[in-house]
């Protein structure tokens, strides 16, 4: 398209070659009828190495808006964005619009390149902590190569160091095998050790001295000469963490080192996924030995009583008081102005339930599960941080737990009943949202309905919580 100087626009026609030439040679020539100041304009199509500004509704903070250098992709209806940027966006790929902004003059495109790249936006405006960071399957990978036992032929780590530095020009290093004899072998730390070395190469002097020390799981993570020496590398190195490799490149070297080390890393770790792991994760990994279930199962069957105990508690009650007298006492409680007592029983109950929970936890995690960590895939996700929480584990292995609704147990309605399958002022913890069944076999209609309950509130916490933050925000 061309904008002449009058403000008109001529639409360029894609297959004739001839309008094209014949409107290139007039460029120059002013247009027909009363001459205009200005020149004409030719607006043409955005190519490789161009500069865009991607932004991604709501703009929460100034990261919200970052410049992207643009791919053309013949063919292609979508927006590709590497998994590093999407923390700063807050986006997923399960449907989410941004828009695109193409900057249209020189000051513009210049600001765009030097001030507002992906690179110069590593750390938040907020408090200095890293933004980007590798995520999920990145550190499911990095984790089971940098550990114990992974070893590599001269192929297959020729072959890994070139995934990771395919853009790169010249001759690479290579580091010397870690095991000479039957057959020389190279570690998983090695491979990633001279992806680190490449990027932090510095004309003036090389990364000779200790760039990095952490404890991490009784490891020492120790980089010397750009080579990992020993320990595991996990979200606290290559993920959003402050102070991790990728945070400690970017302060040594600037943003742009750091994000060459990420880009590397991130070709590394889904080249050796795709080519010599593989990861899934099957019912296998979330089964507890019988030993174990033996255990909890005597363990729940035990936890039906400890109600009594709570009541016992909360009232100051003998042993011997007969259950009317208790049912009285918490009636009682119950339908007073005053709701201590009753506070105190919820107090006591949930006391009581929670020993029962650790108890049948300790029982199940992690040593009785029928596989272990590393071998087991939603541990080894657990504990590389990829995705998922102790928490999760538990409820898939082990119970769920005492339900809660605004910090406190699940009402009892007038008649004195959460339910209305149970009976008034029962004293079993089932009664009051304590659910000892788990996800792997399955849970009853009164837990499934407490579940429901909690996690209706949490998404009406979620829009109200919106709603708010917009507002204070604004």
């Amino acid at each position: 398209m061309i904008i002449n100087e009058d403000g008109s626009r001529t639409i360029l026609s894609a297959d004739s070659e001839t309008q094209r030439e014949a409107i290139a040679k007039q460029l120059l020539t002013p247009s027909t009828g009363t001459p205009k100041p200005g020149i004409k304009i030719v607006c043409r199509h955005i190519k490789n190495g161009d500069v865009l500004l991607l932004n991604r509704q709501p703009t929460l903070h100034r990261p919200s808006i970052q410049a992207h250098r643009a791919r053309i992709l013949p063919g292609e209806k979508v927006l590709r964005l590497h998994y590093a940027n999407c923390k700063a966006y807050n986006a997923d790929f399960d449907g989410d619009e941004m828009n695109a902004h193409f900057p249209q003059n020189e000051l513009g495109r210049a600001e765009a390149y030097i001030l507002a790249c992906t690179d110069k936006q590593y750390l938040v405006p907020k408090d200095g902590t890293p933004l980007a960071g590798l995520i999920q399957d990145h550190m499911v990978s990095g984790t089971s190569m940098t550990t114990r036992g992974c070893f590599f032929t001269r192929e297959q780590y020729a072959e890994l160091v070139y995934q990771g530095l395919t853009d790169k020009k010249g001759k690479v290093k290579l580091l010397s095998p870690s095991i000479l004899k039957p057959q020389c072998l190279w570690t998983g730390k090695q491979v990633g050790g001279i992806s680190n070395n490449k990027h932090t190469n510095n004309s003036q002097q090389d990364l000779t001295l200790l760039i990095y020390i952490i404890i991490f799981c009784m490891y020492q993570v120790i980089i010397r000469n750009g080579e990992l020496l020993c320990g595991v590398l996990d979200k606290a190195h290559y993920g959003s963490s402050a102070y991790g490799l990728v945070h400690c490149c970017c302060e040594v070297y600037g943003g742009e080192t750091g994000g060459k080390v990420l880009t590397a890393l991130a070709r590394l770790f889904t080249a050796y996924l795709q080519f010599y792991k593989g990861f899934t994760m099957g019912v296998e990994d979330i089964l507890v030995k019988h030993q174990a279930d033996h255990k909890r199962c005597k363990l729940i069957k035990e936890s039906t009583y400890c109600g009594t105990k709570a009541i016992q508690a909360a009232f100051n009650l003998p042993h011997t008081a007969s259950s009317e007298e208790l049912r009285s006492k918490w009636q009682d409680a119950h339908l007073h102005k005053d709701q201590r007592d009753f506070n105190m029983v919820d107090l006591k109950f949930k006391e009581v339930v929670n020993h029962c929970s650790n108890e049948i936890n300790k029982v199940c995690m992690p040593l009785g599960l029928h596989r272990r960590f590393p071998e087991n895939n939603l541990q080894l996700m657990v504990q590389s941080g990829a995705k998922g929480s102790t928490v999760n584990t538990m409820q898939i292995s082990c119970l769920l737990g005492q339900i809660e609704l605004e910090g406190r147990r699940p009402p009892l309605m007038p008649s004195g009943k959460s339910l209305p399958c149970f009976q008034p002022y029962d004293f079993s913890p089932k009664s009051g949202g304590f659910v000892a069944s788990r996800f792997l076999t399955g849970i009853k209609p009164p837990e499934f309905f407490f579940h429901c309950m909690a996690g209706r509130e949490g998404l009406v916490d979620t829009a109200v919580k919106t709603s708010r933050s917009g507002y204070l925000q604004r």
